[in-house]
Order: C-alpha cells, then structure tokens, then sequence
C-alpha cells in the first residue's frame, strides 16, 4: 500500500511507504509488542533504537490498537515514512504522494489514516494536508532519567507529532 515517484531516467525521487492495518490483525499487534523488548537480545543498538521510539510512542501516546476503539473503526492507514529526494523538495511531490496513498486508503476500506512525523518538511506537508496533530514533543525536552537528550542531533527537525486523519 506504498507509492513510490521515479523521474525520467527511472530514479525513485519520492515515497510514502504505508499499511493497511485491521483491528483483528493479532500477528501484527503481537509484533508490535514484542519486537520493542526483544531486539536487545539481537543487537543493543537496535535495542536503544526500538527503546527511543517505544518511549517516543508512549510520550506522544501513539498506538494504533487505542485509535480502533477511539474511532470505532475495523481498518487504520498505518504511515511508516514519507520521503523524497532533495532535488524534488518544495515542489509538491510529498504532497501527491500523500494524496495519492489515501485514496488507496480509502479503496482499501480505511475509517482513518494516522501517521508519527518526526522530521520539519514533512511535518508541513501534513499540517497543510488537514491531518488533526494530536500531540507533539518537542525533541529539546525529549530526555532520559539523568537529562540526557535522547536524540542528540536533530538538525532541523524540532518535534514529532502524532497526526491523525479521518478519511
């Protein structure tokens, strides 16, 4: 349920990457659940990574399964990313990408669409897209126990957000 922009000479410039998730889905509700607090035994930094974004999840109060019962809903839009190449900023691709996996979205049945934006761009795309930003931590406050950032360089990026949309 992705979409992908090429150019000309075939080159992928833009993608929103994106899944149909449905409240029965118990494979992937498991997954959600378990991958989190089992990735150290495989690597301890991907276990870092997975324990920065749980608690990311938990701070911004990101799950998908709540927003089943919130909307009464069978069928969510889960995004995963949205992206495109440097050369196509500013020039509306992010934006018909969006466009273009919602309405598959919607063909698939989906009640909503909710996406966690971590990055200033694409943030703007959804902003302007009508999508509810339901919560946003700024990552300048996003710490440990000992006052540690936890995300030490941001660049431009200043927050995440949890954005829904009804679809």
């Amino acid at each position: 349920h992705s979409v992908m922009a090429t150019n000309q000479t075939g080159k992928i410039v833009g993608v929103r990457c994106a899944e149909v998730v449905s409240r029965n889905n118990w494979g992937k509700w498991a997954l959600d659940i378990v991958v989190p607090r089992v990735a150290w035994i495989f690597d301890s930094k991907l276990g870092r990574v997975c324990t920065v974004i749980e608690i990311l999840k938990q701070q911004l109060g990101y799950s998908i399964w709540a927003l089943f019962n919130q909307f009464q809903c069978d069928k969510i839009f889960v995004a995963i990313c949205l992206c495109s190449a440097k050369d196509s900023v500013a020039k509306g691709l992010g934006t018909e990408l969006l466009k273009r996996s919602e309405a598959l979205a919607r063909e698939e049945g989906c009640y909503a669409t909710s996406v966690m934006v971590t990055g200033l761009y694409a943030g703007k795309i959804f902003r302007r897209a009508q999508y509810d930003i339901v919560k946003e931590v700024f990552y300048a406050d996003f710490k440990d126990e000992n006052g540690e950032l936890y995300l030490k360089d941001t660049r431009q990026h200043l927050s995440c957000l949890k954005a829904v949309k009804i679809l």
